[in-house]
């Protein structure tokens, strides 16, 4: 007996596979309003992101040209300006036209355009439909048929997209309208948007640089108040010592303690008049400081001979030396400078050197004329600056590294010459000696010049 057979699986029936409908225009310029949404809403890059949207929109709309104009007013007339665009292949772009750079929508003859835009109207129509004004500009462009949508932001009119038929004459059906109004409202949200991000931006960086003022300020504080500490502790401690001094011989004196002693009392009369010399001159450099930081010194110049007047300032510092001989090369040049600013350059320059030197090491003068006026150059045979403080020891208070704890000075004297060099339209500044030690360089410009600091 025979199995009863078990039906087969019914075979699939050969034939075309179904047609899916081609999308409408409104479909895909839908399709593109979504693309433009997700885009320009999601994007820090807005400029791109509307160049991409232009070109889905043109695309999608089969237009020949899609573009965006800004419109900002001017007093009673709204002046045009296209911003971004997007052309077709073939098709000439206009984004360059000077003309589309600054457009005045009345005076051009585009006054009942605007005045639809500004009413949330769109416009839309054939070339030869518009007044000859119009419809002149439009053909320069090649344009047949043409759609503007506003774009408002705020509720006001922010600008318009087009779109420009060249090829063919179009007509615009309403969903197809419709669709491109929603894309300009996405774009408007975008603008917005975009506003906002700026403002955060901008606030974000107002209050970068407020906070940034703020730790300046902090820092300029805390300067200051190291400033002033190290100011009363070398300060109080150079006054302290020859005050000491001063208080201690004149109270021998007073005391009559060597009044029949004719030596010691010229002795301590030497001593005295040292010390107060030595205080004078410290108060000198903190006035002239104060001065000059204010700009309340200006240069008393005169005309003198270079190798007469250095020379004559160095015969007088013969006792600042303590001892070390004094090299000299100075020009026979005439130069126009302040005398007094120039005996107190060199004055603090060499006791500067005298200070950080052996006692036993020469100390070099040169003056010559230069480029840029009198060149003076004080070199010693010390230990050297390190590159790092060669700047700083001009500052008010500021000492170098290798600053004796016995003689540690005010920090003010280099100052000083700084900005008597700087007052005359020259400047300081150091080098290393060849062979070891440091060359402070000072130019004092001629009348008129300036070399700066």
């Amino acid at each position: 007996m025979t199995a009863p057979s078990v039906p087969s699986a019914v075979a699939p029936v050969d034939g075309p596979a179904p047609v899916r409908p081609e999308p409408s225009p409104s479909d895909r310029i839908l399709a593109a309003v979504a693309y433009a949404a997700q885009e320009l809403l999601q994007t820090d890059e807005h400029a791109q992101a509307l160049d991409d949207v232009l070109e889905r929109l043109g695309r999608a709309t089969g237009v020949s040209r899609a573009y965006v104009f800004a419109v900002v007013a001017d007093g009673d007339e709204m002046v045009g300006r296209q911003i971004y665009e997007w052309a077709a292949e073939g098709v000439t772009p206009q984004i360059d036209n000077p003309q589309m750079r600054r457009l005045p929508m009345r005076a051009s003859g585009f006054g009942t355009w605007i005045d639809e835009l500004l009413a949330g109207r769109s416009i839309a129509g054939h070339t030869p439909s518009f007044p000859p004004a119009i419809a002149e500009v439009l053909a320069g462009q090649d344009i047949r048929s043409i759609l503007l949508v506003p774009i408002r932001v705020d509720r006001r009119l922010w600008g318009f997209m087009g779109f420009d038929e060249c090829a063919r004459v179009r007509t615009w059906t309403d969903p197809e309208v419709a669709a491109l109004t929603t894309a300009a409202g996405v774009i408007a949200g975008s603008i917005q948007q975009e506003a906002a991000r700026e403002v955060l931006h901008a606030s974000e960086r107002a209050y970068a640089a407020a906070y940034e003022r703020e730790r300046q300020a902090a820092e300029r504080r805390s300067a200051l108040d190291a400033m002033k500490d190290a100011f009363l502790e070398t300060v109080s401690h150079e006054l302290r010592t020859p005050l000491t001094a001063v208080l201690g011989f004149a109270e021998t004196l007073r005391r009559g303690d060597v009044a029949g002693d004719g030596h010691a009392r010229g002795t301590l009369l030497d001593r005295l008049h040292e010390n107060a010399t030595r205080l004078g001159r410290i108060l000198d450099d903190l006035a002239d400081l104060e001065h000059l930081t204010r700009g309340a010194m200006a240069p008393t110049r005169r005309t003198v001979a270079v190798r007469d007047a250095v020379g004559g300032i160095l015969d007088d510092l013969a006792d600042v030396l303590q001892g070390r001989s004094l090299e000299r090369e100075l020009t026979a040049a005439v130069v126009e400078v302040d005398p007094a600013a120039l005996e107190r350059i060199l004055a603090n320059l060499i006791r500067n050197a005298v200070r950080h030197t052996p006692s036993a090491t020469p100390v070099t003068v040169r003056a010559w004329c230069g480029a840029d006026g009198l060149e003076l150059a004080v070199e010693d045979r010390g230990p050297g600056i390190p590159d790092e403080h060669k700047r700083r020891v001009f500052e008010p208070f500021e000492q170098g590294p290798l600053v004796s704890r016995h003689s540690p000075g005010t920090g003010v004297g280099l100052s000083v010459v700084a900005r008597y060099a700087l007052a005359h339209g020259g400047r300081a500044w150091i080098e290393d000696r060849p062979g070891g030690g440091t060359i402070v360089r000072v130019t004092l410009a001629e009348r008129g010049a300036a070399t700066g600091t």
